[in-house]
């Protein structure tokens, strides 16, 4: 009886994980962008809203993430403004306590 029952429970444990196998190879494709998009707009307005980058600014994001989609490998922001040193420091301060990145792994440019 035991055997049976075991025999039974280890047949549905086996199911729901190719179930959840197969979820997670399903939720992969397009929709994992969709993070990464919205992280950039955030940055963009974080940049945009710091003091000497101006709200009217065009300010440009990209965030190169790995394979996992969820580790940042690297950030370049665009600024459509004269971007000073000090600016420059306080920009890059933010995005890396924000993301969790390396200063190294941040570039800005005009």
């Amino acid at each position: 009886m035991k055997d049976n029952k075991n025999s039974i429970l280890l047949k549905i444990a086996f199911v729901a994980g190719i179930a959840a196998i197969v979820l997670i190879f399903l939720s992969g494709g397009e929709e994992n962008s969709q993070p990464a998009n919205i992280t950039e707009q955030r940055i963009a307005q974080l940049v945009t809203s710091m003091e000497g980058v101006g709200k009217d600014t065009e300010v440009n994001v990209m965030i190169r993430l790995a394979d996992d989609n969820y580790t940042v490998k690297g950030v370049t922001i665009v600024c459509k403004c004269p971007v000073t040193n000090g600016l420059r420091e306080k920009i890059t301060a933010a995005i890396s306590i924000a993301l969790d990145v390396p200063y190294s792994k941040i570039c800005i440019t005009t």
